[in-house]
């Protein structure tokens, strides 16, 4: 934390939209440096303020969206283990959110262990760079090995729990499949589609969307078939579906079926 005085408002044409209405201020550091802040207190111009950086800062705006898009984009493009750490510290302290769970289990289900990954109890490095470098082969391999195995089988309970309390939640449902796929259990994500279907009573039509591109990519076009029909009967005509159904059939170079089947629509124009 750092101790800043308050020069006045900022006001921008764009901002982040996690960020919604928060008010921004420009704050002065005791050697004359400027920064800009989120003021969630209302603080006024000339005030002292105390102010917070990184991961506190994001807690401290309140706005899960805001946290959960960071962490997302940090697990894409930056720094896993630092999005793998503050995953998991969001969870102790905000166990009920489901997004939070959603974004964990898929970021443990393709992380590749290493040693800014594997965490102690307390969220720190397990190893060192030193340590990790001085291990035998056999000892970091065997050390990789037991991390995916722990990382998967949190994954899987944190998608479990979040099926519990929300068997709608066609997102986890996603990330679940993909996860099961990618690692070569084919079977095991077929199941659990299957599983889910007497579940789901809303979004069925998703429901069926996800089945059909999980069955065209494992080469059971006849059973994706069936997916998409299933769906365009769920949806009794709604467009989003029938978009949805064209673009996948458009993505697998189907191109006259993709037309065909948004024809209702461009008549109905």
């Amino acid at each position: 934390m750092e101790i800043m005085q308050v020069l006045g408002s900022l006001v921008c044409s764009h901002r982040v939209g996690g960020l919604a209405h928060q008010n921004l201020r420009v704050l002065r550091t005791p050697k004359g440096k400027l920064n800009v802040a989120v003021d969630p207190v209302g603080a006024s111009p000339g005030n002292w303020v105390f102010t917070a950086s990184g991961s506190a800062a994001r807690f401290a705006t309140g706005d899960a969206d805001l946290f959960n898009q960071w962490l997302s984009a940090e697990a894409r493009l930056g720094d896993r283990g630092r999005a793998l750490i503050e995953r998991r510290r969001r969870l102790r302290l905000a166990p009920d959110d489901l997004v939070n769970m959603r974004g964990l289990a898929a970021l443990l289900l393709e992380l590749s262990p290493d040693p800014t990954t594997i965490l102690d109890d307390q969220l720190r490095p397990r190893y060192s760079v030193g340590q990790w470098e001085a291990m035998q082969v056999a000892n970091r391999e065997d050390a990789i090995k037991r991390a995916r195995e722990a990382n998967l089988a949190e994954a899987k309970a944190l998608i479990d729990a979040i099926r519990r309390a929300d068997p709608n939640d066609l997102d986890a449902l996603s990330v679940q499949i993909q996860g099961l796929t990618a690692l070569g259990d084919v079977a095991g994500a077929e199941a659990a589609l299957r599983a889910a279907e007497p579940t789901v009573t809303r979004g069925r039509p998703l429901l069926f969307l996800i089945q059909a591109d999980f069955f065209y990519r494992i080469s059971k076009p006849e059973q994706a078939e069936q997916a998409l029909s299933r769906a365009l009967e769920a949806a009794a005509g709604d467009p989003s579906t029938v978009r949805s159904v064209a673009r996948l059939r458009a993505s697998r170079g189907e191109v006259e079926a993709a037309l065909k089947a948004v024809e209702p629509l461009l008549a109905a124009q």
